[in-house]
């Protein structure tokens, strides 16, 4: 009789989900940075999935590292990897924190690594070509990043920046409206 209950709950939590949970713990991963778009448009975003019965995890101040810090906190790691799904919120101090930069890297690891990996870059209060371009702040960040970091991973932020804005599927902040 409890395998039956069991069974239910599954079937009715498959049912509720518009994605195959599989051996992924959420649908979507949110990654923003802390310059307060994570109290505007990512709750929303992640309230409007919710309603619809996607699963959520938004990258937290608690899973922050210090800004000299190389490596992301495994919760952070985990919740890439264990995603269908990772949504990166691409602002205009986006390119300022050392922090998303590496979430940003590994977030465009994971999609290289793992069939079926969805990135969705939004672009929030941003321009695309600013950010592919990588000029305007983003050019200033790169400039301060350049003088303190190794190029190597100077190199790797830039080309996860240059990857994530060339995905055509990406929103801008005008989409806030419809969620």
């Amino acid at each position: 009789m409890a395998r039956t209950s069991v069974k239910t709950t599954v079937t009715e939590q498959a049912r509720l989900s518009p994605f195959s949970r599989g051996s992924s713990h959420h649908d979507v991963f949110i990654s923003s940075s802390c310059d307060g778009t994570r109290d505007t448009f990512v709750s929303h975003l992640s309230a409007a999935l919710k309603r619809v019965n996607i699963t959520v995890m938004e990258e937290d101040d608690k899973n922050k590292v210090p800004e000299t810090r190389q490596y992301l906190p495994k919760k952070t790691r985990l919740g890439i990897e264990r995603s269908k799904i990772c949504v990166v919120v691409l602002s205009e101090d986006f390119a300022s924190s050392k922090h998303s930069l590496t979430t940003l890297a590994e977030i465009i690891e994971w999609r290289h690594s793992k069939t079926g990996a969805t990135v969705v870059p939004v672009f929030y209060g941003v321009d695309r070509s600013l950010v592919e371009q990588q000029i305007g702040k983003y050019g200033e960040a790169f400039s301060k990043h350049e003088a303190s970091e190794p190029k190597d991973r100077v190199t790797e932020w830039r080309n996860a920046l240059t990857e994530a804005a060339s995905i055509k599927e990406g929103l801008h902040s005008n989409a806030e409206s419809r969620l």
